[in-house]
């Protein structure tokens, strides 16, 4: 059931964004509308571009998998807005045509040549825009920004008056990840000297196969220096499941965190909290990390709720609850967290997705108040589909909290 509705969406956006050009070509060209042979091939090339990802399921193991997934995911941001912008410049067409009466219908083969000059240019600004974008867009993702934020607690902390963090999250390296991005987050991080490091979740993107030099990532994670310690806490993709355009197609209750995911985490040098708890600042400071709130494990492990997992920690010291999806406000600050520290939202990444992101979340990101306590989301590192941030940063977030 799950496939079928996701292919079959697929195959339905494709044929409508087929059938747009087409119809755009024509308005363009007389000489194209006329030609049957010009016409299966323009749908011959988006078709073959379209099945990119489907082959690459149907070549599972094949070597060039890797190369077939890794194009697709370039091909799914430059079609998303080409087809956007030509799916709005269409209907604004249909519109202004039917108010205009400009021709008898959309299919009039007498359209003047000038219009069709016009429909033309208007094609090929649309081409440009989509690739400009998708330019600007894969340069931008790769320029990690850092930015700054404070935060105080209302608890004496006799060890330390500050205590600076660094939140990281959502890398998802993956078939459009590169090492150096990583080395350079690493290098920017370092240079912001923080106490302690704290990762949100999401090192994959549903995959370990798909991460391509595993030890070169592993030796960039390895150089981040915090005095403290640089602790991590599971995100939904840090499991394998298999997926079709970021969608995945299994049940959610079957995804498995493999062994060489947990190697992978513990050789780059991160101590997991998963459903646990730590403390920095010689004891001071309490640190909870929780299991993930939609893949936590095992298939049948569900994470503890809020008030179980708080219950042992001391309420008179400082409590910091870091975890990939911000889930319970109240429940956690009537257990007596005082910061909450979070990623999943990548800030909604790529334009218009970071609208609908703040639709369907509280806090999608930055800095909030929720019930008393302090909440934080970070919009990430890395990108999850399309390599692009539009409207976004890539991000490591350093919180300067103070002890009162």
């Amino acid at each position: 059931m799950r496939v079928g509705i996701i292919l079959g969406t697929y195959a339905a956006v494709n044929i409508l964004a087929v059938l747009l050009i087409d119809r755009w070509l024509c308005r363009s060209s007389r000489g194209y509308q006329r030609s049957v042979g010009a016409r299966v091939i323009v749908c011959f090339i988006f078709a073959a571009l379209a099945f990119m990802p489907v082959l690459a399921i149907l070549i599972d193991g094949n070597p060039y998998q890797y190369i077939l997934l890794k194009y697709s995911y370039v091909w799914m941001g430059v079609k998303l807005y080409f087809g956007a912008l030509l799916l709005i410049v269409s209907v604004i067409d249909m519109i202004a045509g039917f108010f205009m009466r400009k021709r008898k219908n959309e299919d009039d083969t007498d359209e003047s040549g000038g219009w069709r000059a016009v429909h033309a240019f208007i094609f090929i600004l649309i081409i440009a825009a989509a690739v400009g974008i998708n330019v600007y867009g894969t340069i931008h993702a790769r320029d990690t920004v850092v930015t700054h934020m404070d935060a105080t607690v209302n608890k004496q902390v006799k060890t330390v008056k500050k205590l600076r963090v660094a939140l990281i999250a959502d890398f998802h390296i993956s078939y459009n990840s590169d090492p150096r991005t990583i080395r350079k987050m690493v290098d920017k991080l370092n240079r912001q000297k923080p106490d302690v490091v704290f990762a949100a979740g999401d090192m994959f993107s549903s995959s370990y196969s798909s991460v391509k030099d595993p030890s070169e990532y592993i030796k960039a994670f390895r150089g981040i220096k915090a005095k403290e310690g640089v602790f991590w806490v599971y995100g939904n993709h840090d499991v394998e499941e298999p997926l079709f355009c970021g969608f995945g197609l299994d049940d959610p209750k079957n995804a498995v965190r493999t062994k060489k995911m947990v190697r992978f985490l513990k050789k780059s040098g991160f101590t997991i909290l998963e459903d646990s708890f730590t403390a920095v600042a010689g004891g001071e400071v309490q640190i909870a990390g929780r299991a993930d709130l939609f893949k936590p494990t095992d298939k049948a492990k569900k994470r503890l709720d809020a008030r179980k997992l708080l219950t042992d920690l001391d309420k008179e010291k400082p409590i910091i609850v870091i975890e990939h999806e911000m889930d319970g406000y109240k429940a956690l600050a009537e257990s007596g967290a005082d910061i909450s520290m979070s990623g999943h939202t990548h800030a909604g990444q790529i334009f218009p997705g970071t609208i609908f992101t703040r639709l369907m979340n509280d806090v999608a990101y930055g800095k909030a108040d929720r019930e008393g306590m302090q909440v934080f989301v970070t919009s990430g590192v890395g990108c999850y589909g399309p390599p692009l941030r539009i409207g976004t940063n890539s991000e490591i977030m350093i919180i300067d909290i103070t002890f009162k």
